[in-house]
């Protein structure tokens, strides 16, 4: 016996009449169908949740080692531009020593001219 019956059974024998009983069972079994729906929904839902989930966590993972890579790429640049301003540093350094003795050697000349013409 289905289930549909024995309850329309049950129903009947309580006192309804087999129209009634049967109005019942039918709103009974509209009323599972739309709960089964539901759920069926709010399974679809929570699968699409946990691949959501699943996805996020592999972004995430996949950030991280773009991070790493990042910091590394970044590390090497600033290496390689302290090395080149470490180079130009040294490159002002022989530049500023060579200016000075330039404009020592002209003042020399210069003082040494000034101190021949003023003795004539």
């Amino acid at each position: 016996m289905s289930p549909q019956l024995a309850t329309q059974d049950v129903l009947t024998q309580s006192g309804l009449s087999a129209p009634q009983a049967g109005a019942i069972v039918g709103a009974v079994e509209i009323e599972i169908s739309k709960l089964q729906e539901t759920l069926a929904g709010q399974f679809a839902l929570l699968a699409t949740k946990a691949t959501l989930q699943a996805e996020m966590y592999q972004i995430r993972a996949e950030m991280r080692i773009m991070r790493l890579e990042l910091e590394m790429l970044i590390a090497k640049e600033v290496g390689r531009l302290e090395a080149l301003l470490h180079s130009v540093e040294s490159r002002v350094i022989c530049w500023t020593f060579a200016f000075i003795m330039g404009q020592t050697a002209v003042l020399l000349g210069a003082g040494y001219f000034l101190v021949t013409q003023l003795q004539k």
